[in-house]
């Protein structure tokens, strides 16, 4: 989801902004670093920036409820491309989608960076990591991971909405009530972005693994028995 221009009192979206800044400025120099040391890696970025600028851009329909929504992608592509790398990408697209699009906001652009590109993701590794400890493996564990950090994305911007609306509201009451109205537009959702994220990772296995770090590859081609 991204939250639309002019939800967050301006005092809000400026300390969302603030924090977002150096997030981003910290992702941007991880991808300095990066291609330094592997220029190949600029051609997995460029594809991961266009799928996410796609995926996010395009709304899916909800049979029965009608209403639509989009998965996330940044679960799926932070475990590719790592969690610190995913951020400033996430950033870029919601800026074009904002200014060519009007779809979120130049006032909420922080936020949702930080929802969608850091709070998502993160969410997504750690899970996968847990799971992992668990001696849970294969495309359950992604799965799972994916599903549950898109759906971590959302339950962020209902803190964030009953936060910007306690002058009106309770938050507490917002943040319930927002979790309801999400819970069956994003539910289904988030079945979709497992399914999806296993699909671009067997893809990425069975079609490019030089494109993934090397360590990353091998783990994936036993966890899915290529």
């Amino acid at each position: 989801m991204h939250l639309s221009e002019g939800v967050l009192p301006l005092s809000q979206a400026i300390a969302w902004s603030a924090l977002a800044a150096p997030t981003v400025f910290w992702s941007l120099r991880e991808e300095q670093r990066t291609r330094r040391n592997t220029p190949s890696s600029s051609v997995i970025m460029a594809g991961a920036t266009s799928l996410l600028f796609a995926g996010t851009l395009l709304p899916l329909p909800v049979p029965v409820v009608g209403a639509t929504s989009h998965i996330c992608l940044t679960p799926v592509l932070a475990l590719v491309v790592g969690v610190r790398r995913i951020v400033w990408p996430t950033f870029f697209v919601l800026l074009l989608q904002a200014v060519f699009f009007a779809h979120g906001g130049l006032t909420t652009l922080g936020v949702n960076t930080l929802t969608l590109g850091l709070l998502g993701p993160l969410t997504t590794v750690g899970l996968w990591a847990l799971l992992r400890r668990l001696g849970i493996d294969g495309a359950f564990r992604l799965a799972f991971a994916c599903g549950v950090g898109g759906l971590s994305v959302y339950v962020a911007d209902a803190a964030v909405l009953a936060v910007a609306l306690s002058d009106v509201t309770a938050p507490a009451t917002t943040f319930a009530a927002v979790l309801l109205g999400f819970a069956p537009v994003q539910i289904p959702l988030a079945v979709l972005e497992a399914v999806a994220s296993v699909g671009i990772v067997r893809l990425l296995v069975t079609r490019r693994p030089d494109l993934l770090p090397n360590s990353l590859s091998v783990s994936w081609r036993k966890s899915f028995s290529i």
